[in-house]
């Protein structure tokens, strides 16, 4: 995240952070007590996940910390083309929900053209030296229509992806943003993918998993992991 506002804190309680081993590796997102949706890009076998973070750094009492047991990438993710990027990780340990740690509920419908959404992650907060930030950022940020996004990205963009960003610069998932969630009306609508050298300049948008093509792929694998 480049440009964010730092989260008022917990207001994002489904968001988890990832770590290979003790180094910050990911976003990601709790959507069943069992189970964190995340960038198949984020895939180092076995990760650390922190529930109920605000400040990687700072410890408050609020924060749930498990393992990995399982991670299930989807099985045509493409490196090269960042298709299909999105993975489930399945915890060690069950979340406990409260307060600091929920649930975010998949998308009912695919977003519309023009919503403005809620990016939050731990990513880039100083573009110049590559570094993520100590706390919770958010930033608030507009779902473009697919023909805008063909043209901000050309050759690229599948149907399984969105385009979603400032138009005239500004916050935008930046490098270190990858899995963080895109959240339109309190439903899970995009996964940070790819982006971009330069992000948050004017015309440059992030890119995201297009999540409402991937219910079935979720719900099944859920239902049988």
């Amino acid at each position: 995240m480049l440009r964010g506002f730092q989260c008022r804190e917990h207001s994002q309680p489904w968001v988890a952070a990832l770590f290979d081993g003790t180094r910050f590796r990911c976003t990601g997102t709790l959507i069943h007590n069992r189970w964190v949706v995340t960038a198949a890009q984020c895939n180092t076998g076995r990760l650390s996940v922190r529930l109920g973070e605000h400040n990687l750094w700072h410890l408050d009492w609020s924060e749930q910390l498990t393992l990995s047991s399982r991670v299930i990438p989807h099985p045509y993710y493409n490196s090269s083309s960042s298709q299909n990027n999105i993975m489930l990780v399945k915890l060690l340990v069950p979340a406990i929900l409260n307060r600091q740690v929920e649930l975010l509920p998949l998308p009912r419908s695919c977003p519309r053209p023009d919503s403005t959404c809620v990016l939050s992650g731990w990513g880039t907060s100083i573009f110049q030296h590559l570094l993520h930030s100590d706390v919770l950022l958010c930033g608030n940020i507009t779902v473009l229509p697919d023909a805008k996004c063909q043209v901000t990205h050309p050759n690229r963009i599948t149907p399984n992806m969105i385009c979603a960003g400032v138009v005239h610069g500004g916050t935008d998932s930046c490098q270190g943003d990858p899995g963080s969630p895109l959240v339109c009306q309190r439903e899970l609508q995009g996964i940070a993918s790819w982006g971009f050298e330069g992000c948050s300049r004017p015309n440059r948008t992030g890119v995201f998993v297009k999540v409402c093509n991937y219910i079935d792929w979720l719900r099944d694998n859920m239902k049988s992991g």
